[in-house]
């Protein structure tokens, strides 16, 4: 087994502790479908009511108790639960667009058949 240097353990630090700020800002719902200890969810819960450095010092901690299990599986987890969220906000931002563009059409033809109805 190849050992990993400080920079590339500190690298996956950082990418642990940011899943482990990801985590955090997860709902109930979603904190569930993730399947994590009852331990890491009640930490997780605590992070909501904290702030400043508190929040930072337990999101720390989180990430700890991430990097003892199998971190792996839970980063494509995320990982999937943020593309759907994408995909989510991606249709309802063009469900918006087509809602704009009628609205604007049915303005325009509006104010032409007035100006048409004035001219009369």
């Amino acid at each position: 087994m190849e050992r990993l240097s400080k920079s590339e353990l500190k690298r996956q630090h950082k990418q642990v502790e940011a899943a482990a700020k990801e985590i955090t800002a997860l709902n109930d719902t979603e904190l569930t479908q993730l399947q994590l200890d009852k331990e890491i969810v009640e930490e997780i819960r605590l992070c909501r009511t904290l702030k400043g450095g508190a929040l930072n010092r337990q999101v720390k901690y989180v990430a700890k108790l991430l990097n003892q299990g199998e971190i792996v599986t839970l980063l494509s987890q995320l990982a999937l639960m943020k593309g759907s969220r994408l995909a989510e906000n991606k249709a309802h931002h063009q469900a918006e667009r087509l809602r704009d563009a009628i609205i604007n059409e049915a303005l325009d033809f509006r104010d032409s058949c007035l100006q048409e109805g004035e001219t009369m």
